[in-house]
């Protein structure tokens, strides 16, 4: 089975982002709610929802280089992820990256 992602459509289509969140996860639940009240277009995935190869699969792609231990949230941007949610680092980031375009 193959990660199915919920895309959650916004009037901000740039960057492209991919939220990774928990579904237990209240800091997953807030950064959610932010990319959704700044209007931002975004594919979202609940990891611990998926098949045990699926989860060791995106894991793989998520996890930063000599890491074992992925901090969620994550946002993957076009350009870069950010782990963990702080939501002053992201509106910053965000801000920053809508503005680029």
């Amino acid at each position: 089975m193959k990660a199915e992602y919920t895309i959650i459509e916004g009037t901000l289509e740039t960057p492209e982002l991919t939220l990774y969140g928990l579904s237990f996860c209240d800091h997953c639940k807030e950064a959610k709610k932010l990319l959704e009240k700044m209007g931002f277009s975004f594919r979202y995935l609940q990891v611990d929802r998926l098949p045990k190869k699926e989860i060791v699969r995106i894991k793989r792609e998520i996890e930063p280089a000599g890491v074992k231990t992925i901090v969620y949230p994550v946002l993957k941007t076009d350009a870069d992820f950010l782990y963990g949610f702080d939501q002053t680092i992201w509106e910053q980031k965000l801000r920053q990256a809508a503005e680029v375009r």
